[in-house]
């Protein structure tokens, strides 16, 4: 019976059984029990050395309940002082001596020990409380997400090295089994060290007058971005299978980096807000506030998250509203993860991400990051509207990454494209909406719906004296997105067996060669808007360039992306040709 209650569990997640099986030996246990053992030790001994300090408590501070004295002795420095200092002349009073005498003798009793019947024990031990929660939630969050994201880049990349990741792919088991397991599995000692340290985290919040509910919800917040973060992890090891053993302290370096730009980055009430959103140590604020305590030794810089706006949603206003839609937040974009990880586990030489879905992604991630930066959009600060179009950059260089298809890919669209008899009629739809075809139109179509986002908000909500120059700015962004686009998808289709590591150097290089030549040849953007128009700070020139060097710096782009379009369809008939005549003569390209 026990058996087959065993066996029922085990096909439940063979994999998380298999991870399990593998972790949970007698000597990692122990290690694991130790460790979480020696962290709760040592933060609750270093409650004895803060008690001593009990006994060095001041008069002026907030834990002494004896501050009427401090006031006075304060006001009679204050009067000496006067007597001192204040003479028009400039001169020392007769009794200057005595006087003098008196401000040590008050300097040193303002600065004497609080009397110890006169020390408020309660508020001391709320405060420290909240300190050592405070400081487990940041080690248990920091410590589940960044080394919990190397385990599974790591086990990803070693099950690819090792062969085993493609007897997976074949095994019954779903997608989503799989990974689940892997992400419950692999860091399951991590997840024992953490558990083991609950009751302990617990008692500390609860010592600190923290509610029950309000320590769970910072768990739910926890859960969800190690979802987030994790699933992240698994679609970057299956992406960069070719890094090798780099993978693993690349993606969680750069997890660790970020963290620790959203736990360090104060509120701006701008763009660059959505950053703090991914970081769970923002929640920690509302715990403290529900306890309506003094303490103010916050580990990060998420003082002023209560400004936090979106479409002019006061979200920062309420926990309760913050939460959710942090939840939502971690939500929606752990689910698009899980899409392109459906995708690259059943399919390794497909695009990440369909192209009926990058049109859902980048209106999602179009509102997201117009919902954030509407807080304060004036081309006046130029600031304010560098966050809005940086995320910009940053979606379609990700689309641009996950969307465009390799050389072989490319040659087989083109030898089907060749060999079909009605080519033109589905040719369009093919562009749109095809697994195998060029890019450049899907990335098209997305720019289109950023710019209808983009152009009704700046007409529902722009100042109305910088409607249309953030309008073109919207523009030159789109035209060389496009170009880059095309680039990159013309790159993909070289020859070479180095063009995964050539195309962002060529795209990196359009980006950033006009900003080098204005840095060398000194140019200021408000005197020589011209050559910054064709750079991705070009939304910082347009209020400084005319109209007609706007236009022509877009026409300029377009034409450019019109030729690179015209090398691209000639290389795809000159590959699809190729394939053809290959195959028939029983040669490979």
């Amino acid at each position: 019976m026990n058996i087959h209650w065993f066996n029922q569990v085990w096909e439940l997640n063979p994999q998380l059984f298999r991870e399990i099986k593998g972790k949970f030996t007698r000597n990692n246990l122990t290690l694991a029990i130790t460790l979480s053992v020696i962290i709760q030790l040592f933060a609750y001994f270093s409650i004895w050395s803060r008690k001593a300090s009990m006994n060095l408590i001041n008069l002026s501070s907030q834990y002494c309940n004896a501050k009427d004295i401090y006031k006075q002795y304060e006001q009679q420095y204050t009067q000496i002082q006067n007597q001192l200092y204040s003479s028009p002349t400039g001169e020392l009073p007769i009794n200057h001596q005595a006087l003098e005498d008196k401000l040590s003798e008050l300097s040193r009793l303002m600065n004497a020990n609080c009397p110890p019947d006169a020390i408020n024990v309660s508020l001391w031990w709320r405060d420290y409380w909240t300190e050592m929660f405070m400081l487990l939630s940041v080690f248990a969050f920091f410590a589940l997400i960044v080394i919990g994201s190397y385990l599974l880049i790591n086990d990803l990349a070693t099950e690819n090295r090792r062969g085993t990741l493609n007897f997976i792919r074949l095994s019954p088991q779903n997608y989503r089994s799989i990974f689940i397991g892997k992400i419950l599995g692999v860091p399951s000692l991590l997840y024992l060290v953490i558990l083991l340290q609950i009751p302990f985290h617990l008692w500390a919040g609860i010592a600190a007058k923290i509610p029950l509910f309000e320590i769970l919800s910072f768990y739910g917040i926890v859960i969800a971005s190690c979802a987030f973060f994790y699933s992240l992890s698994l679609l970057f090891a299956l992406m960069t299978a070719g890094l090798s053993g780099f993978q693993a302290w690349l993606g969680s370096g750069s997890i660790f980096a970020f963290l620790m730009i959203a736990n360090n980055k104060p509120i701006y009430q701008d763009g660059s807000d959505w950053i703090n959103l991914f970081s769970p140590s923002f929640i920690l604020r509302y715990l403290i506030d529900e306890t309506h305590s003094s303490y103010l030794g916050f580990p990060f810089e998420h003082n002023s998250i209560q400004a936090l706006k979106w479409f002019e949603i006061p979200l920062g206003t309420s926990g309760t509203l913050i939460f959710l839609f942090s939840l939502f937040h971690f939500g929606i974009w752990t689910f698009w993860i899980w899409q392109g990880l459906k995708r690259s586990f059943h399919n390794p030489d497909a695009t990440v991400f369909s192209k009926q879905q990058s049109y859902w992604i980048t209106g999602a991630f179009t509102l997201a990051n117009l919902g954030f930066n509407l807080q304060r959009f004036e081309l006046k600060d130029e600031y304010y509207v560098t966050t809005a179009f940086l995320w910009n950059l940053i979606l379609f260089l990700g689309l641009i990454a996950a969307l465009s298809p390799h050389r072989q890919t490319l040659q087989d669209w083109a030898r089907y494209r060749r060999e079909r008899v009605n080519k033109k009629a589905h040719l369009m739809s093919d562009l749109i909406q095809g697994e195998r075809s060029p890019a450049v139109v899907a990335i098209g179509l997305n720019l289109v719906i950023m710019i209808l986002l983009f152009g009704i908000t700046i007409l529902w909500m722009g100042l109305p004296d910088e409607r249309l120059i953030i309008l073109f700015a919207v523009l030159l962004n789109a035209s060389l997105i496009w170009m880059c686009a095309s680039l990159a998808q013309l790159a993909l289709l070289m020859k070479t067996s180095k063009r995964v590591l050539w195309t962002p150097v060529m795209v990196g290089s359009v980006l950033t060669l006009p900003l080098m030549v204005c840095f060398f040849l000194g140019f200021e953007p408000n005197q020589n808007p011209f050559p910054f128009l064709f750079s991705p700070f070009s939304f910082v020139t347009v209020q400084y360039a005319s109209a007609s060097l706007i236009l022509t710096a877009i026409v300029s782009q377009s034409m450019f992306t019109i030729l690179l379009n015209l090398r691209l369809t000639r290389q795809l008939k000159k590959a699809g040709e190729s394939t053809t005549k290959a195959l028939f003569s029983g040669h490979s390209v």
